[in-house]
């Protein structure tokens, strides 16, 4: 039940709004772009049916994504609860990584993302507007590629530049769904990271521990009321548990994630 391992740099989703301001809280250098995260993206396969399902038999379809200067990572093990339902547990012990789905899709084919989360145990105390505060028990993301047509003269010369050098553009933008147990006194806003990114709480202090909470989000309405644009045309998801920047402990599980037309 494990998935494939890819090794990156935080660096590369300082950008692409994976909201890590890992390496950069604990570097002194900023690179502006690092393509070796987009190019596993890149390379994957685009989801073309009318549905994807994720039930979470086994990780095959995810690929890990860790962090240099994180030697701690997050643990992903599928287990079954008390209900005989499958989930896949997150645990973060003072540290982080990621899953990446290895399908892309059309959101405007699939603008409807839906799915069931947990947490057993958050953190508490936190300002997630700052740098130093962006953990959080479980994250859903959504993340974007960059898209010439659509791009401004300016953007297209700065990717493209990039690309003449890598190889592949590096990715646009992202949405991403989180559960807070800190206090919050903003449920959107734009990651300490980047503008890029943007941060939507789901589920704040106010939501009871252990309960499964069921979301259904639309894509397209989230990206355009929050980017004031339409999204890019393909995409892929992303799910995270983190506590470095902490130290802290959490536990949070996740269930029935879908993408559909409606």
């Amino acid at each position: 039940m494990r998935s494939s391992k890819a090794t990156t740099n935080p660096n590369q989703l300082h950008f692409v709004g994976f909201s890590i301001r890992k390496a950069l809280f604990k570097s002194n250098h900023r690179a502006l772009f690092n393509l070796t995260f987009c190019i596993s993206i890149i390379c994957f396969s685009t989801h073309a049916s009318a549905e994807i399902r994720e039930d979470f038999a086994s990780l095959d379809k995810w690929q890990t994504l860790t962090f240099d200067n994180i030697p701690q990572q997050s643990k992903y093990l599928i287990k079954i609860d008390e209900s005989g339902d499958r989930y896949l547990s997150m645990q973060s012990q003072g540290g982080g990584s990621g899953l990446i789905y290895k399908e892309k899709f059309n959101p405007y084919d699939l603008p409807i993302l839906s799915w069931e989360w947990v947490v057993f145990k958050g953190i508490d105390g936190v300002d997630h507007f700052t740098k130093e505060g962006d953990d959080y028990p479980i994250r859903v993301y959504v993340l974007f590629e960059f898209d010439p047509d659509g791009a401004s003269y300016m953007n297209r010369l700065k990717y493209s530049t990039i690309k003449a050098i890598k190889g592949e553009y590096p990715p646009d933008s992202s949405l991403n769904y989180v559960w807070t147990t800190s206090e919050i006194s903003k449920l959107e806003f734009r990651s300490p990271y980047t503008s890029r990114a943007a941060m939507i709480v789901l589920r704040d202090k106010s939501a009871k521990l252990g309960l499964w909470q069921f979301e259904r989000v639309n894509i397209l309405d989230d990206y355009r009321r929050i980017f004031k644009k339409d999204p890019p045309r393909v995409a892929t998801l992303a799910i995270m548990s983190d506590s470095d920047a902490t130290g802290q402990s959490t536990s949070a599980g996740l269930r029935n994630l879908k993408i559909r037309e409606n």
